[in-house]
């Protein structure tokens, strides 16, 4: 759905405006709220959210301007955490 919108970031605004207005901060929130969870507890879920971010940040770059350092610190955070053992694992067997 959200690729379907992302054209009109930046032409349409308003168009974009009225379709993630009333759901956005909740999703952002959710997507908050997952990555400062527990780093050992749903793995899948926190890259799920990290893939749905990565959509929203990099085909919405207006819209989604005010949210980014609200998102960034605790995605830093994560793959920091995250980084050593996934190097050791896939690395090194």
């Amino acid at each position: 759905m959200m690729r379907g919108i992302a054209w009109a970031d930046g032409i349409e605004n308003a168009f974009v405006h009225d379709c993630l207005d009333e759901t956005f901060n909740s999703w952002m929130a959710l997507f908050l709220q997952i990555l400062q969870s527990s780093t050992s507890r749903n793995f899948t879920i926190k890259m799920n959210a990290l893939k749905c971010l990565t959509v929203i940040f990099r085909d919405f770059l207006n819209y989604s301007r005010s949210s980014i350092n609200m998102i960034l610190r605790p995605a830093w955070k994560l793959l920091n955490q995250t980084l050593p053992v996934y190097t050791e694992v896939i690395g090194y067997g």
